[in-house]
């Protein structure tokens, strides 16, 4: 996913590293480290990939952090210097936890590169908690602007700055597998029986037929690329996803937001945070509404919440204890209510239990004795009557079963 103009750019030092050319090693250049740019006093500060050092100045400063994109996208830090995104987007999660910092620029200087390279700023930005700016210094193309199309805003530094270049290329040099050389050599790639579509892509494109290089490898790209553009960037025209690079001032309002300076991008990140806490603190609010016992308490009704964290004074913590041992007190009532009722639900079933009793005895040849033993044993249940008071057993039974019921 690069511009033709980067490719062309950095074709020599292919070739270069093809034909054997070696590379020094150098220290990541002094453009391309991040830097907190500070909102009271106007300077930079260099930042390390020490993970420690998190505070700068007083406490109550503020910076935004700043990751320069600059040069040919890859994925992996590069022994010539530049950084990859891989390590590009650690260091944006890393200070993104850092509460003196408000959100992020992207300063963009780049026609592209490696498609591997999208995925790891792509996932970065996209879980940062803070507003992020791309800033475009001159050029944002190809997998550059893929990056760039997850930010909050996309704001060009000029009117001629490049914009777009949406699609995928690939550029091969080499032989076909069997071809005989203007020197009298032979180039032979042989594959073993059953590996017939090892590099079948390549193998084809090189004799002239790029179909399934294609179909297999660059349309799929290409489609996700122009769905990710789309779903981030809605405004966006399907003319400007057919890979054309287009002037910053053709595409505001689809490809990019707005036109102004490295200090205009500033004053966007602030403005994109004091928006972001507002919409916290309003969120965050309207969840407390969802306690409803704390709701309950009128001292503490209506709280608010800052930052994941809720203040009381003194007088609303005495509330709020009073209301926990006023529930505590509720709990142990319930609980000897509970056994109370127990007991009763026992005396019940006791008492039907002889209800039973003494209506089987009504049914059998033993009604008299029966009765009899319910006048002597059944402990006042029944406060029974003599039995002389009465015509029969039977009477004397049903009078007292009346009773009972």
């Amino acid at each position: 996913m690069i511009h033709p103009d980067a490719a062309s750019a950095y074709y020599p030092l292919l070739r270069g590293a093809l034909s054997g050319m070696e590379f020094m090693k150098e220290p990541e250049p002094e453009d391309n480290k991040p830097f907190l740019m500070s909102l009271s006093h106007s300077n930079k500060i260099i930042v390390t990939d020490e993970p420690g050092r998190m505070n700068y100045g007083d406490e109550n400063d503020q910076f935004i952090f700043v990751t320069p994109l600059k040069g040919t996208v890859l994925k992996h830090d590069a022994e010539c210097g530049p950084r990859g995104t891989r390590t590009l987007a650690s260091r944006m999660s890393t200070w993104d936890k850092n509460k003196q910092v408000i959100g992020h620029i992207i300063v963009t200087e780049s026609g592209g590169g490696q498609a591997a390279g999208v995925p790891e700023m792509a996932d970065a930005i996209s879980n940062l908690t803070k507003p992020v700016v791309a800033w475009i210094d001159g050029m944002s193309a190809s997998a550059a602007y893929y990056i760039n199309s997850y930010c909050s805003h996309i704001m060009a530094s000029r009117a001629t700055d490049q914009i777009g270049c949406i699609g995928t290329l690939i550029q091969l040099h080499g032989f076909p597998k069997f071809a005989k050389l203007d020197d009298g050599s032979v180039v032979a790639r042989i594959y073993a029986d059953g590996a017939d579509e090892k590099n079948e892509e390549f193998e084809k494109a090189l004799e002239g037929n790029f179909t399934l290089i294609k179909e297999r490898l660059l349309n799929p790209h290409n489609e996700q690329f122009k769905a990710d553009v789309r779903s981030n960037r809605t405004a966006v025209l399907d003319e400007q996803l057919k890979g054309r690079t287009y002037n910053a001032s053709d595409v505001v309002g689809t490809l990019i937001d707005s036109i102004g300076s490295f200090e205009d991008a500033i004053q966007k990140v602030i403005e994109l945070s004091n928006s972001t806490k507002n919409n916290s603190k309003s969120n965050n609010s309207k969840k407390m509404e969802q306690l409803t016992n704390l709701n309950n308490i009128e001292s503490v009704r209506d709280f608010e919440v800052t930052e994941g964290q809720a203040s009381f004074n003194e007088q609303q913590l005495q509330d709020i204890e009073s209301a926990l041992a006023a529930g505590t007190q509720a709990a142990s009532q319930v609980v000897t209510l509970t056994s109370e009722n127990n007991t009763l639900r026992n005396d019940v079933t006791a008492r039907d239990n002889r209800i039973a009793e003494l209506e089987a005895a009504l049914a059998g040849d033993g009604a008299h004795a029966a009765v009899e033993s319910a006048a002597v044993n059944t402990d006042g249940i029944l406060n029974p009557k003599p039995v002389d008071e009465f015509q029969s057993a039977k009477e004397f039974c049903e009078n007292h079963l009346k009773s009972v019921k």
